[in-house]
């Protein structure tokens, strides 16, 4: 007959641990932890793909080809949510004032501008 001992929650949390490093399903960070998966490394190296194995290939991107995300002006900078500023302060019944209209008509040109790819004036 087996004697099953118990295991306190310690216990439980490191060998639940150890088996989720070992799947991989984890990041090794302890010492052991990464002494044991550069040694399974050794000896069972995985080649690089053929697509990765030359460093200069993967850096250089082809020419006459634009990355296929670029943001447009409204995703980043100062201007994200500015509608929603400007929302909030119609909303407490403000008024504006013709500077500041004026100043927002320029953004607005300006904005529309850059997201038509003309090149944004500086201010």
């Amino acid at each position: 007959m087996t004697e099953h001992r118990k295991l306190t929650e310690d216990q439980l949390a490191a060998l639940a641990r150890a088996a989720l490093v070992r799947e991989g399903k984890l990041l090794p960070v302890t010492d052991d932890e990464l002494a044991q998966l550069e040694e399974e490394i050794a000896e069972n190296p995985l080649p690089l793909p053929t697509t990765l194995q030359d460093p200069d290939a993967v850096f250089a991107r082809p020419r006459g080809r634009k990355p296929e995300f670029q943001p447009r002006a409204r995703d980043i900078g100062p201007q994200r949510g500015a509608g929603e500023l400007l929302a909030r302060a119609a909303r407490d019944g403000g008024a504006i004032s013709a500077e500041v209209e004026e100043e927002m008509r320029r953004q607005r040109e300006k904005l529309a501008g850059a997201e038509d790819g003309e090149e944004a004036e500086g201010e």
